[in-house]
């Protein structure tokens, strides 16, 4: 589905909203109208009740009372002075008549005032017709009150004609009930008036309400209608894209404007979506043919076959054309590289000598700069470059077509060299393929940089096993060169001490006895340098050696080393099993032995103790050596084994010795396949085991062969 922009009109959702909030506005303006249309029609004609109708006939009520008072008076008057009643009663007759005429005259002008004001009535003919019967009445007031007022109205009241009176009082009565009746009528009329107006008003009403609640309806349901479709359409599609649905896209010409945009951006988020999923897809298999092309390359004999596998692996991988791969050295020399391509000439061949010198600067740049050059079209021009020097691209054979990128390799601030990928035809190189091959140049800087750290490492192992081997020379030539003089000197000091040059004397013996220990370290020193040269050169015994009792081995070596032991007073002790045999070569374990019981002795200051103590622990015979002396410190205990090293505390204390003594205990004890513990405290003592296998296990299963590092025994 396309993506442009839809061609029709489209109004936004606030605009319909707009538009269906204006609508039900106006309609319930209209019922209201029609309500206070009806309400003010009742409200006028109530008006007209309650402030003119009403009021008329009250007053025509009130004129009919007292005009019946003034009638009562007046015949009172007319039967009792025929009687000749006394003044007093007659007169206060006379009163209550004038009150009443007074009364009826005010009534019958208020009458007139009332007929008069426009709110009685708008009708002129209903007007006309009160005013006629009013008049009728006025007339008939008057002149009965005329008739009256010529007996009754004197002092003293004389009595009237009472048929005369009767018979005018009658004509007032008939024309005041005919204006009453007027009145009667006016006030039926306004409040049936009022009557159907409520009732029309309220069917107005009704009528208006229903028509606008369908109209409303209506309208709310074209709204929901043109807001809800879209959207219901834009949730199926969606739902379609989550499920993977490639050709589901939003329609961006149906709906509101806001519904528009909504489903454009959809389309944009699911197109950015699929472009994100497809390169996903393609860096995962670029992924697993770097991680192919990696292990290829590291499993390469050697670095030209691993750039010839690392350029076949990336142009199949990227589908180029061309891969050319420059390497240079550490001093920034060239040293070689790989042009591959998939079938010609240039396959697995080296690289152009012309390209030899740009890339040199061409790389470093590049790495410098830390960039690449992509030219996705060759025909349009190459940016990008460093001025001041030929194009590289110039060099590169067929190159006036198709496209290229190319990547610096490098390695820290060294580059290393240059990778380039070429195609036959215009490509577009996007951001998963260029991180691949950036990817692909590193992953060619370890390659070379570890071929380098290789090809150095051999070189260093090569001059170490070198010096190595000139140090056992040097020390094997000195040893024996050393060894011939000095025995010459212990055969003369020898002669000199038994007086064969003749009688010494004390001062010359004193200085001959210097020379003899000294000699005597010298010789000391030259055997342990001897011995530990032999150990070095000769491989560890293959079978598994003498049968060796350690209780003999013991009582030989306390004995030999119990004269230096008196001499230094401390005290020698020795405990033991009866059997415990060890198989090995007796002079080497004496030796180990000798030099563990003298280190003791001798770092065991007056009055100390030396024991020696050998049992048999499981499948190991322990030999153990505790003394009172100095001990060594407890940061030195760990490299007290290594040669020449000695404590700093046996240094300040001016105690001789070479510090290969204890380095020769452990280098027999491995051979031997055993080992070395050792526990010591400054200033309280040390304890030095010795673990072998003993001679029943070695012969049970073969074990003892000179292998170092035996499993752990019991302490």
């Amino acid at each position: 589905m396309s993506l442009a922009q839809p061609s029709n009109r489209a109004r936004s959702v606030r605009r319909r909203l707009t538009v269906y909030s204006l609508v039900s506005a106006a309609l319930m303006l209209v019922i209201s109208a029609v309500g206070l249309t009806g309400i003010n029609h009742q409200r006028q004609h109530t008006d007209r009740l309650n402030t003119a109708v009403n009021p008329l006939a009250d007053a025509n009520q009130q004129l009919v009372n007292h005009l019946l008072d003034a009638q009562s008076a007046a015949r009172a008057i007319g039967l009792l002075v025929p009687q000749g009643s006394p003044p007093a009663l007659t007169g206060s007759h006379r009163l209550r008549y004038v009150d009443a005429a007074k009364e009826a005259r005010a009534g019958l002008t208020a009458l007139d005032r009332m007929l008069g004001e426009p709110e009685l009535t708008e009708d002129p003919v209903l007007r006309t017709r009160l005013l006629t019967l009013h008049g009728r009445q006025r007339v008939a007031v008057g002149d009965w009150l005329e008739l009256i007022d010529r007996y009754v109205d004197q002092v003293p009241a004389r009595a009237y004609p009472l048929a005369a009176g009767e018979q005018l009082f009658t004509v007032l009565s008939t024309a005041n009930a005919d204006f009453q009746r007027g009145i009667d009528a006016e006030r039926t009329a306004l409040q049936g008036s009022v009557r159907v107006g409520a009732s029309r008003t309220s069917q107005a009403v009704v009528v208006a309400t229903v028509a606008v609640l369908v109209l409303v309806l209506m309208v709310a349901w074209r709204t929901t209608v043109s807001l809800t479709t879209p959207l219901l359409r834009l949730r199926d599609t969606v739902r379609k894209q989550r499920q993977g649905d490639r050709l589901a896209w939003a329609r961006t010409d149906v709906g509101a404007a806001e519904v528009r945009d909504l489903a454009g951006d959809v389309n944009a988020l699911t197109n950015a979506h699929l472009q994100l999923v497809d390169q996903q897809a393609s860096s995962l298999v670029l992924q697993r043919a770097g991680g192919i092309i990696a292990r290829r390359t590291q499993d390469a004999p050697d670095l030209a076959t691993a750039l010839l596998v690392f350029s076949v692996g990336l142009g199949r991988a990227i589908g180029a054309d061309r891969v050319l791969c420059a390497t240079l050295d550490r001093r920034g020399h060239f040293a070689g590289g790989v042009d591959w391509c998939p079938s010609g000439p240039r396959g697995g061949t080296d690289v152009p000598i012309d390209w030899h010198d740009e890339v040199l600067r061409y790389a470093a740049w590049l790495w410098r700069e830390d960039r690449d050059l992509h030219v996705p079209d060759l025909t349009q021009g190459v940016t990008g470059r460093p001025l001041g020097w030929s194009e590289p691209l110039q060099l590169l054979e067929g190159a006036e077509r198709g496209s290229v990128l190319i990547v610096p390799i490098g390695s820290g601030e060294r580059a290393i060299g240059l990778l380039v990928v070429q195609t036959d035809q215009q490509r577009e190189f996007g951001d998963v393929e260029t991180a691949f091959v950036h990817q692909s140049a590193a992953e060619v800087a370890r390659v070379i940089v570890k071929s380098e750290i290789d090809s150095d490492r051999a070189e260093y192992v090569r001059r170490l096993e070198e010096l190595d081997r000139h140090k056992d020379d040097f020390l094997s030539t000195v040893s024996h060169e050393l060894r011939t003089p000095l025995t010459s000197i212990h055969g003369y000091l020898e002669m000199l001490e038994d007086g064969d040059a003749g009688p010494l004397v004390p001062k010359q013996l004193e200085m001959l006895a210097i020379v003899g220990r000294n000699a005597a370290r010298l010789k000391v020193l030259i055997e342990d340098l001897l011995v530990l040269n032999r150990m070095d050169t000769t491989p560890a015994p293959a079978g598994s050696g003498d049968l060796v009792a350690m209780a003999d081995l013991v009582a030989h070596t306390v004995e030999e080393l119990r004269p230096l032991a008196d001499q230094a007073k401390v005290t020698l002790s020795v405990q033991g099993q009866a059997v415990c045999d060890v198989r090995g070569d007796r002079p080497q374990l004496a030796r180990a032995l000798v030099n563990v019981v003298s280190n003791a002795i001798k770092f065991t200051p007056s009055p100390g103790a030396v024991r020696v103590r050998y049992e048999l622990v499981g499948e190991y015979v322990r030999l153990e050596c505790s003394d009172d002396g100095i001990g060594i410190p407890a940061r030195e205990q760990e490299g007290i084994f290594v040669r020449f090293s000695r404590g700093t505390n046996a240094t300040a204390a001016q105690i001789q010795g070479t510090g290969l003594g204890l380095a020769i205990v452990k280098n027999i004890v491995e051979r031997h396949g055993g080992r070395v513990e050792l526990q010591s405290e400054e200033n309280v003592g040390t304890t030095l085991r010795i673990l072998l296998p003993s001679a029943s296990y070695s012969t049970a299963d073969g074990r003892a062969d000179g292998r170092p590092g035996v499993p752990g025994a019991a302490a």
